[in-house]
């Protein structure tokens, strides 16, 4: 994956945004063509996964008309997959259109109804872009066009959080991925709250998805763990892709292994004008580890957890790829047991042929296809989905 930032600018001030550059920069006309041709250059497969990024990629629309139509003409035998995350504001509907037809698929960041939205999220200009994205969401869902919700939940927001879920799949009826203001901090009080939301959502989610219909429910912190659960990863670390075969590109040519890096010069590991040196990436990740025994040692779901995956987000919080922070843990630990309830609801429920089973099966034959063995709850299900 090639994440090519196209802008610090960003036409929003979000209070829970991490991407603190202190300056504002553009990606030049011939800086992306200098990009586009390293990261071909680089990689020979057929099929290539380029994302835009920010700031707010669409305040450059020019450099991802330009980026699109410079590898037609010079790369018109590879198979382009393009990524961008975007706030809405400034999608039309020609270029709804125009992503269409290019193979893109777009992660959509909003928190909810306009209220809840509106208290997190709110533009520069002091303008309110709400009923605006409102209406191209639905648009983009009439013509089809592939892209999911990104909800970051606030401190301030927890309580509405099951309201805002529903709210979100009941209007769009789209993928939600489910992220948690990174730096909250919280304590027994916020962990209850978000437990009880958690709960209701749990509910939600299996009433949902325990039927016959055509389409379900997506909520990745459920479907994106079902995968652990179901698999032997045998306890052990296994970092994301970061810098192997993951890449970030900012607008002046430097290289970064992780989107969490990007606004610290340090964590860069090189640029355009030499090779991708991933001997140093992973030096760098080395270099994070802390080697003494930490808490996930001993714990139960380190299989499980997201904080074994996602090492540079451990580092903003706790200095350590291998450490996540105590908020992260307390999230998971929730989520763990809301995935084993919908998979034990799976289980005992007698009717198999519903959208929860043919998710499960899919998984199944996904985790078979690349080799992994299957837990001991991963042979149950496995059991459970032959018979669809």
């Amino acid at each position: 994956m090639y994440t090519i930032y196209l802008t610090t600018r960003c036409n929003y001030r979000c209070s829970y945004c991490y991407e603190d550059y202190g300056y504002e920069t553009d990606m030049s006309q011939n800086q992306i063509i200098n990009v586009v041709d390293y990261i071909f250059k680089y990689d020979k497969n057929q099929k290539i996964n380029i994302g835009f990024m920010g700031g707010e990629p669409l305040l450059k629309k020019d450099i991802i008309f330009l980026v699109v139509d410079y590898i037609k003409k010079k790369y018109p035998d590879r198979n382009i997959k393009y990524y961008m995350t975007s706030n809405a504001s400034l999608i039309t509907r020609d270029f709804v259109d125009f992503m269409k037809n290019n193979n893109f698929e777009l992660r959509i960041s909003l928190d909810g109804s306009r209220s809840t939205n509106n208290q997190n999220r709110y533009s520069k200009n002091k303008i309110d872009y709400y009923g605006e994205i409102f209406n191209h969401l639905k648009f983009m869902s009439e013509t089809k066009l592939k892209y999911s919700i990104r909800m970051t939940v606030a401190k301030n927001a927890i309580t509405d959080l099951y309201d805002n879920i529903k709210y979100l799949y009941e209007t769009f009826s789209e993928p939600i991925n489910l992220i948690f203001d990174i730096n909250m901090i919280i304590d027994d009080t916020v962990e209850d709250l978000i437990r009880k939301e958690i709960k209701k959502i749990e509910n939600y989610y299996v009433s949902k998805n325990l039927c016959s219909n055509k389409s379900g429910l997506t909520i990745d912190q459920f479907d994106g763990k079902f995968v652990n659960v179901l698999s032997n990863f045998e306890n052990r670390f296994g970092m994301c892709s970061a810098g192997i075969s993951s890449f970030n590109f900012m607008p002046d040519g430097k290289i970064y292994p992780c989107g969490f890096l990007t606004n610290n010069d340090k964590f860069s590991i090189g640029d355009i004008n030499e090779p991708i040196n991933t001997c140093m990436s992973k030096r760098l990740a080395i270099s994070l580890v802390e080697k003494e025994k930490t808490k996930c040692n001993d714990c139960k779901i380190k299989f499980f957890c997201h904080g074994m995956k996602c090492g540079y987000k451990n580092y903003i919080r706790t200095s350590k790829i291998n450490v996540p922070s105590d908020s992260t843990c307390k999230i998971e630990k929730i989520f763990y047991s809301s995935v084993m309830n919908i998979l034990n609801c799976f289980l005992n429920d007698e009717n198999t042929d519903n959208i929860l089973g043919r998710k499960l099966k899919s998984i199944i034959k996904s985790i078979d296809y690349t080799g992994l063995q299957l837990s001991d709850f991963g042979e149950l299900i496995k059991n459970k989905v032959e018979i669809i």
